[in-house]
């Protein structure tokens, strides 16, 4: 799980603190199942989880969330690479990172 997060974080352009912070944060969460469902976020997208304001307004806002679930062996899902790039942070920017899990119990109730 950490080398996955530390490549992914590192082609989201995440710094090494940045990247150790994160991972010391998800990881426990993470490796109480054996498999997880995981996706990455960023930017606009992650409005739909909260919207965010900030005076003075930042050169850039790099917004960057991890939607995960535990899944189990019997789940069947295609594989499929997330194109993930870094995002722009000259000058005054803000990087703002966090996650949810949508457990087992909250998808099942809505399929």
């Amino acid at each position: 799980m950490i080398s996955f997060l530390e490549e992914k974080l590192t082609l989201a352009g995440l710094n090494s603190k940045e990247q150790a912070d994160f991972i010391t944060y998800w990881v426990p969460r993470l490796t109480q199942n054996e498999i997880n469902f995981v996706r990455f976020e960023f930017n606009e997208e992650c409005n739909r989880y909260a919207e965010l304001e900030i005076t003075p307004k930042p050169d850039h806002l790099v917004r960057f969330y991890m939607v995960w679930s535990p899944m189990d062996s019997a789940t069947q899902l295609t594989p499929r690479a997330q194109q993930i790039s870094a995002q722009k942070r000259e000058g005054f920017t803000v990087l703002e990172w966090g996650g949810v899990e949508i457990s087992l119990e909250n998808r099942l109730a809505t399929e």
